[in-house]
């Protein structure tokens, strides 16, 4: 089964890939964010842009906290995890 990746050159180093070809690699915050949002289920984004214009929050702010607590819970409850989770999550400033 393939999986979306997203990874440093030196996560990568030495491994027999390319980028954009098997993963996307990306060296700094701001095209790690960019690589990452690029792979996420329209839905989703979606969903997390709107969380990011109502909290006047920045998009890498919003992906960050989504991808410390995990995607698990949005494959199980959708929109509702979001709003659960970004409900209660303090986002850094």
């Amino acid at each position: 089964m393939a999986k979306a990746m997203v990874s440093t050159s030196i996560g990568a180093e030495g491994l027999p890939v390319k980028n954009g070809e098997h993963l996307l690699m990306a060296d700094d915050p701001a095209s790690f964010t960019e690589s990452t949002l690029r792979l996420l289920p329209s839905d989703l984004k979606k969903n997390m842009e709107a969380i990011a214009a109502r909290e006047g929050r920045g998009m890498g702010q919003v992906c960050e906290a989504f991808l410390r607590a995990g995607s698990e819970g949005y494959k199980k409850e959708g929109p509702k995890f979001l709003r659960r989770f970004f409900g209660r999550q303090k986002l850094t400033p």
